[in-house]
Parts: C-alpha cells; sequence; structure tokens
C-alpha cells in the first residue's frame, strides 16, 4: 500500500513545484454545441460564447483612444476707460495772445509785448478747465463767439482780474480810453488832457470790469457808473 505500490516515487511528488493550468474563460469550441439543445440537462444553463478558432478563448481589450482636451478660451475683458487729456494751457495762452496783439477792443491796441504779458493772465482768471468744459477750445479765442461762450464765462471775479492784467502790463487805460472816445469824433483831440486829469483814479478800471461781465446792459444798469465821465466832461469844455 501506499504511493511506492503504484510505481511512483513519493520524493519526486513532494518536490515538485505544482503546475497551475492556464485561466481561460468558458466558451463552446465550435462545430460543438453547449448541451442547452435538445434535453433538459443546461437547459437553464446560460448559453456559452463560442471560442475563436484555435481554441484561443484570451480576451483583448481595445486601448481607449487618445482623448484631447480643448482649454476654454479666455474671454475678452472690457478695457478700461481712458481719462480724457488735460486741456493744453500752452495753447490757450498761444492763442489769447495772437487774439490780443492789435486789437483795439474798449480802445486799447496792445502790441505784442503787451499782449503775452496780459495773456497768460487772462487765461488763469478764465481757467482752461471752464472754457474746455464750456466749450471753448483755443481757437475759439481768435474774437468769433457766436454762441457768447466767452461772455458767459466772464463774471465780475474774473473781469476784476483781467482789467488789473491791462494796467499791471503797462496800459494807460485812461489815455487809452478817451483817445478812443476822441478818434470815433464822440470828444475832441484837445480834450483828451483835460479829461484824464479831470477823471477820479479807477473810473475807466470800474466801467471795463462791469463791460467785460455784463456788456452794454451792465452798464446802462449801474446807477452812477456814468457820472464821473459826466462832470469830467463839464470840467473840459
Amino acid at each position: 500500500p501506499g504511493g511506492a505500490a503504484c510505481g511512483v516515487d513519493s520524493s519526486d511528488t513532494d518536490d515538485a513545484a505544482p503546475v497551475v493550468p492556464p485561466t481561460t474563460a468558458p466558451c463552446t469550441p465550435p462545430g460543438e454545441s453547449d448541451g442547452s439543445t435538445g434535453g433538459a440537462v443546461g437547459a437553464d444553463d446560460d448559453e456559452l460564447p463560442p471560442c475563436d478558432e484555435g481554441g484561443d478563448t484570451s480576451t483583448t481589450t481595445e486601448a481607449d483612444e487618445p482623448t484631447t482636451t480643448t482649454e476654454p478660451e479666455d474671454e475678452p475683458t472690457e478695457e478700461e476707460p481712458t481719462e480724457d487729456a488735460p486741456p493744453d494751457e500752452d495753447a490757450y495762452v498761444e492763442s489769447m495772445v495772437a487774439a490780443l496783439e492789435g486789437r483795439e477792443d474798449f480802445g486799447l491796441p496792445m502790441d505784442r509785448e503787451q499782449a503775452e504779458c496780459i495773456g497768460p493772465r487772462w487765461i488763469d482768471a478764465l481757467g482752461v478747465e471752464r472754457m474746455a468744459e464750456a466749450g471753448l477750445d483755443p481757437e475759439g479765442l481768435d474774437g468769433e463767439d457766436p454762441d457768447g461762450v466767452f461772455d458767459e464765462l466772464v463774471g465780475r471775479p474774473e473781469a476784476s482780474d483781467m482789467v488789473d492784467a491791462l494796467t499791471d502790463c503797462g496800459l494807460d487805460l485812461e489815455r487809452a480810453f478817451f483817445e478812443g472816445l476822441s478818434d470815433d469824433g464822440s470828444i475832441r483831440a484837445d480834450q483828451v488832457d483835460c479829461l484824464v486829469d479831470a477823471l477820479p483814479d479807477g473810473t475807466v478800471e470800474q466801467i471795463l470790469v462791469v463791460s467785460l461781465a455784463d456788456g452794454e446792459e451792465g452798464l446802462d444798469a449801474e446807477p452812477g457808473l456814468g457820472d464821473p465821465l459826466t462832470e469830467a466832461a463839464a470840467a473840459c469844455p
């Protein structure tokens, strides 16, 4: 009895490594039936898939196709509004100087030197920001102001500063004023010196301030504004 009786050396079986059969998936060989037809046996079993030719029952898995991803495009960003460039003060000054030179407003002719002295001070009195906001650009200082924008910017404070600039820059306002009246025939030329001496100081300056700020209507509405002129004219027949 024992393994020796069957002619098998037990030492060989003890030391030999166990043989593991390959694992195959159950299937039905070609041309054979799985026994599910023609009888009760196996009738309830699930039908096995057929084996590949050559008995290969291994299964293969198709590799997944590589996928590509598309990164979302950056959404366009709204540009931040840019601030408007500040008004060009130099352009305003140059235009004002050109407008003043040689003009005879109020009978006050100005040469280039006087215009270059007065122009910057008038621009400073009016303010470049105020002129730009009112729509008065440098080119609009040439005396053509159909909408009256310049006049609207000049109030009594601005007019006072502008008249001060005239006197500070060397204009003799009293003499220029009466010489202008002489040129249009309102007075005689030989009355000019007398009227200049007879007129109280500051009278012409006050008249110019009212005229710049309020125009002809302001001159007519200002009580007693012309009285010193009347008295000076009476003193210089």
